[in-house]
Parts: structure tokens; C-alpha cells; sequence
């Protein structure tokens, strides 16, 4: 009797694992599929093809914005840690001690449209910015769904390419 419980309990695992098998291939080609179809902000890949306006009124793609630039910031005028950051980054290139980029010209500030009041900071920092020479892009809100990107501040780091080197979320925007 045992010999036949043992035989049963092995078909079933084994009809188990090859059950599990196939649900993962299934999963990990349609997770492929969409990765594929919706890009977002991934490391090693070019930028999306997200088209902005700049200060000048000019149509650019966020990848003919972002050529020849380090460093993409994309905040949203309504966001307090965002003015706060912008703030510190023209402030930092002012005074000639911002330690990561030797030129203002090599950050890009892109902006996700809103729909509420800019704060303040970020309309004194985005003057500020325009002056010393950091391109700024505005992007549609909706760009920030398509980028998949969660919250703001977000700092996108490129390669001489062009191609994403890595993304950070420096900072936390809600109270935990």
C-alpha cells in the first residue's frame, strides 16, 4: 500500500513542477513582451522618444533635449522637495562648488507639466537656471506614467551615448 501512495505522491509532484515550469515560462514571456512595448526609464537603454517643450518654444524628443548632457532631473513645479533641490543645484553652480558637473550645460531639467501653482522656489530656481544655462524641457504630466516613474525628484544619470547609466530616487516626497 505505501508503494502506491509513493508512486502517486511522485506523479504528483512531478506533474506539479512541470505545471509551475510552464505558468513561469508563460509569465516571464509576457513580462518580456510588456517590458518591450513599455520601455520606461530602464538602465542600458536609449531615452523613450517623449516629446517636450523647451524655454525657447522649440519641439524636441526628451533624447535630441538630453544630447550631450550627464544628467537628466525631472521634477514637477508643485513639488516642494523638488524647488528645494533645483534651489540647491543653482545655488551650488553660483558659487562654483557643485562637485558632479563642471558646467550647468550638462544638466537637464525636464518638467513634468501640472496643473496646480508652481511654488515659488521652483519659479526663482527655474529663472535661476535659465540664466546660468541648464536646458529645460516640459513634458506633458502624462509623460511621467509612460517613463513609469513613481514619484519626484528623479535623477537620471546617461553615458557619452546617450543611453541611461542609472536612476535614483534621492529623496523620500512623502512623510513616512
Amino acid at each position: 500500500m505505501t508503494d502506491g501512495s509513493g508512486k502517486g505522491k511522485k506523479r504528483f509532484w512531478g506533474r506539479f513542477a512541470l505545471v509551475s515550469f510552464a505558468l513561469f515560462v508563460i509569465f516571464s514571456v509576457f513580462s518580456y513582451i510588456n517590458t518591450a512595448a513599455h520601455p520606461g526609464l530602464r538602465s542600458g537603454r536609449p531615452l523613450p522618444d517623449i516629446a517636450g517643450l523647451t524655454v525657447a518654444g522649440d519641439d524636441l524628443s526628451l533624447a535630441e533635449a538630453a544630447r550631450g548632457r550627464r544628467m537628466i532631473m525631472i521634477v514637477s513645479p508643485t513639488c516642494d522637495i523638488c524647488a528645494g533641490d533645483m534651489m540647491t543645484m543653482v545655488e551650488a553652480f553660483e558659487s562654483g562648488s557643485m562637485e558632479e558637473f563642471e558646467r550647468p550645460e550638462e544638466v537637464l531639467w525636464m518638467i513634468l507639466s501640472s496643473d496646480g501653482m508652481p511654488r515659488a522656489v521652483f519659479m526663482d530656481a527655474y529663472r535661476r537656471g535659465i540664466q546660468l544655462g541648464i536646458g529645460i524641457v516640459r513634458v506633458p504630466s502624462e509623460a511621467g506614467r509612460e517613463l513609469s516613474i513613481t514619484r519626484v525628484p528623479v535623477m537620471v544619470s546617461l553615458n557619452q551615448g546617450g543611453t541611461i547609466a542609472s536612476i535614483s530616487y534621492p529623496r523620500e516626497t512623502s512623510p513616512r
